[in-house]
């Protein structure tokens, strides 16, 4: 409680934007839960497991492929089963094009 300045030494963050758009993109994966059609437990309560497994339904994760640019802020996401190379790659050709 001396009343020093304890922050002094911290600087502004240095801002930019690019001039273009298409000049700097940010691309980002997130994985998420896949829930079956209509909701899982939390829309439908516990009921007879048994009574009501559907094996075709495939839980497990998605990935959200999400490319924002960095002049105009537009952002392209798209819902892809995985996150592999090949997957990366066709998303980013289709979100440039």
């Amino acid at each position: 409680m001396t009343g020093e300045v304890i922050r002094a030494s911290k600087t502004t963050a240095v801002r930019y934007e690019r001039d273009r758009p298409g000049e700097l993109v940010r691309m980002d994966v997130k994985k998420i839960g896949r829930s079956p059609d209509g909701g899982g437990r939390r829309a439908h309560g516990r009921v007879n497991r048994e009574a009501t497994r559907d094996r075709s339904v495939k839980v497990g994760f998605d990935s959200v492929h999400s490319l924002v640019d960095d002049h105009s802020r537009l952002a392209y996401s798209e819902i892809l089963p995985d996150e592999k190379e090949q997957t990366c790659a066709a998303f980013l050709t289709r979100a440039i094009t």
